[in-house]
Order: C-alpha cells, then sequence, then structure tokens
C-alpha cells in the first residue's frame, strides 16, 4: 500500500511563496507535486491521478480533450509530472 503525501494547502504555499529567494516562486518537491496533481484530479475527475494518467496514456481523451466542456482535460494533462507522462 502506497503512502499518499498530502498536498500542501493554499496558505503553506503562500507562506513559503513570501519566504522564497525569488519572490513568489515556490519550489515542491516530486512528492508534493504529485499531491497537488492527484487532488485535482479527484477535484474535477472524481479518480485517482493514476486513473486519469493510465487514461491520458491510452489515448482515452484523445477525441474530446480539446472540446467545449472538456477543457479541464487538458489543464490536468499539464500538471501530470513528467516522471509519469507516456514517452
Amino acid at each position: 500500500m502506497a503512502i499518499r503525501i498530502e498536498a500542501p494547502s493554499v496558505e503553506e504555499l503562500e507562506q513559503r511563496a513570501e519566504e522564497s529567494h525569488v519572490p513568489g516562486v515556490v519550489i515542491v518537491s516530486d512528492d508534493e507535486w504529485y499531491a497537488l496533481f492527484d487532488d485535482a484530479v479527484r477535484n474535477q475527475m472524481m479518480m485517482s491521478g493514476e486513473e486519469f494518467i493510465e487514461h491520458w496514456n491510452a489515448g482515452d481523451y484523445d477525441v474530446v480533450a480539446d472540446t467545449a466542456g472538456h477543457r479541464h482535460i487538458i489543464d490536468l494533462a499539464m500538471l501530470i509530472p513528467s516522471d509519469r507522462r507516456k514517452r
């Protein structure tokens, strides 16, 4: 069973942005990025990030991804961590 990392809260990200060496830039770990992605997918698609990645990589969204009412699919696809995207 995989341990699910909790995504940082908006407040935590804002605090980290204030403390950043580059104003407004927040560096997140790979685990935090995946947790943010997974939360976004769960909120918008009612499935896990892994399920979304499997469907994306299989081409299941190719027909609808860039059509009205489905643009959130492209938004989520842009958040897929690069090490989990099909090459």
